[in-house]
């Protein structure tokens, strides 16, 4: 009763109300009374069904938590209720700034603003409390995205690494016959043969009749390979000349 008193519509609004109408006046003396062993009349019936909750209070009729309002003033009340509450007017204001679309279209634009908007209160916006994640807009679009960035270069690394996995089984059989690059005087590729696979991408080669070295797989090429590059090279420098 102290929110409604506090409210433009007060106690004392409602109990004139109660008084003036005839239903709720007999209503009132009911309660105040005593009940009789069964409803009176149909106008009765409806507040003879829950007379358990119906209580007298600053000459008003509440129910458990909640005032009963004659006929003659929920007019009245609802349009203050309207009028008052922050919420609706609120969203009053939030249309009346829109100048496009329907009235639908302004108050669908309203809410979802709304609910991706962190409160005040908590720091987050209200979709995170409800759904747990944010809901995109077109600001994110336009924002860059940290985790599709992330995906993208996992996707990358994982794709060199295939191909290096791939690569590094190109040589599989011990003593494949391959060139390894050399490093030292002499010719650019020296030809030998796969002794072993000492890692994910480096194996040990044997050159020279016996001579050992280890080579990563970068510094390995198939001997087709390597005369199908010799060849291009050769073919350029005779068309450069």
């Amino acid at each position: 009763m102290e929110q409604i008193e506090d409210s433009p519509i007060n106690a004392t609004q409602i109990e004139q109300w109660t008084d003036q109408e005839p239903v709720m006046s007999r209503v009132r003396n009911f309660v105040q009374s005593g009940w009789p062993a069964k409803s009176p009349d149909q106008l009765i019936t409806p507040y003879f069904k829950i007379l358990s909750e119906l209580s007298i209070q600053d000459g008003c009729i509440p129910q458990g938590s909640r005032v009963i309002i004659p006929l003659k003033g929920q007019p009245t009340m609802l349009q203050s209720l309207h009028e008052g509450h922050p919420a609706m007017q609120t969203i009053k204001d939030g249309i009346r700034k829109q100048f496009e679309g329907t009235v639908e279209q302004k108050l669908a634009r309203f809410l979802l603003t709304f609910r991706v908007t962190p409160q005040t209160t908590t720091g987050v916006a209200p979709c995170e409390l409800l759904m747990g994640r944010r809901i995109r807009t077109k600001l994110d679009r336009v924002r860059p995205d940290l985790k599709l960035k992330v995906t993208e270069r996992q996707s990358k690394q994982k794709d060199v690494s295939q191909q290096v996995v791939e690569r590094s089984n190109i040589y599989t059989a011990t003593w494949d016959k391959v060139y390894v690059k050399n490093f030292a005087k002499g010719p650019k590729w020296l030809p030998g043969k796969i002794e072993a696979k000492t890692g994910p991408v480096s194996y040990t080669v044997t050159i020279n009749e016996g001579h050992t070295i280890k080579r990563y797989i970068d510094h390995v090429r198939k001997t087709n390979r390597l005369r199908r590059v010799e060849h291009k090279h050769s073919r350029d420098s005779r068309s450069g000349s």
